[in-house]
């Protein structure tokens, strides 16, 4: 009873229908701008992480006079650097070498650099403390998070004999291009830095360093996706366990596809495919590190050539500042 002798009215089942379809509307309402707040957030957040790749590769430069090498491969006869070698055997990739200009020298100085290794050093069972080490840097937080996989010598691409496997590593999401497919439809095929184990010198970039990609997208590995949806298996996948693990040759050769995304071509340049191109999970587009140090982000409308001209490194090729 109230103090004047009235009944308290409490709420009919009506009014709290009423009450909870306005919270559910507003929270329908929210959920979008909450979900559109997280996307930007986690946009920015790649791009920062780009950049913090971008200007660790300037400040290797400052340090050794060139950017680092796409893959740092040794000869297995002389065991030199990066003399006389054509193909990816016992070696490393960028991601190891930029360890210290990202303030990780500590997991560098742990990481052991053996020239004898017979495939890639990154999987020697010494290494593995570094390979399994989750790097947020070389994470985009678009992508499913802390992603590892386990590999035996077979599924990692190395010789069925090989004593650097079996082992697991922790995957990342940047890579670069070491070499841009013919099926683009340019005639230059040289990116930026060096495909097989020397530094790259800045001069060689000729084109201009604000014209040129070094490092962009390849997320999700080493799941496969096409057009935003994760396959069931990995057939047809580009060596889905050797790259993707931070410390392994993330280096690729950028092509189009066509556009179910399935094959290449020249319908679709970006978000098609994770197994040989430029692929990420923010909306109509995907994150790219120049190598002036800026980050941009170009949408998945760019033609397939316009995008190879921008990987290409000294093809003279004049494109408009329209992507």
């Amino acid at each position: 009873m109230t103090p004047n002798g009235r009944a308290r009215r409490g709420f009919t089942l009506i009014e709290l229908l009423v009450v909870i379809a306005i919270i559910a509307i507003l929270i329908g309402l929210l959920l979008p701008a909450v979900q559109k707040v997280r996307a930007a957030a986690a946009r920015m957040k790649c791009a920062n992480n780009l950049k913090q790749i971008g200007l660790a590769s300037h400040s290797y430069s400052n340090a050794r006079g060139a950017f680092p090498p796409a893959r740092s491969i040794y000869n297995p006869t002389t065991h030199q650097l990066g003399v006389g070698v054509t193909a990816a055997t016992n070696g490393h990739g960028w991601g190891v070498n930029l360890l210290p200009y990202l303030e990780q020298s500590a997991l560098y100085n742990q990481y052991k650099f053996d020239p004898d290794a017979l495939y890639g050093s990154w999987s020697l069972a010494a290494n593995q403390g570094v390979a399994n080490t989750p790097l947020a840097v070389y994470q985009c937080p678009s992508a499913p998070p802390n992603r590892t996989a386990s590999f035996t010598a077979a599924t990692a691409g190395f010789s069925a004999t090989s004593a650097d496997a079996p082992g697991t590593a922790a995957f990342g999401d940047y890579f670069t291009a070491w070499q841009v497919a013919s099926v683009t439809g340019l005639g230059s095929t040289n990116a930026a830095l060096d495909p097989f184990g020397l530094p790259s010198d800045l001069g060689r970039i000729t084109d201009g360093l604000s014209n040129t990609i070094m490092f962009t997208e390849q997320a999700g590995r080493p799941d496969y996706y096409i057009l935003g949806a994760k396959q069931a298996a990995t057939t047809g996948m580009q060596t889905p366990i050797w790259w993707g693990p931070w410390a392994s040759y993330n280096a690729f050769k950028y092509q189009g596809y066509n556009a179910a995304g399935s094959g290449s071509g020249t319908a679709c340049a970006i978000n098609c495919n994770n197994s040989q191109g430029v692929y990420s999970f923010h909306t109509n587009g995907a994150m790219f590190a120049l190598c002036d140090g800026s980050v941009r982000f170009i949408s998945t409308g760019v033609p397939v050539l316009t995008l190879a001209q921008l990987f290409s490194r000294d093809g003279g090729e004049v494109v408009a500042d329209t992507y």
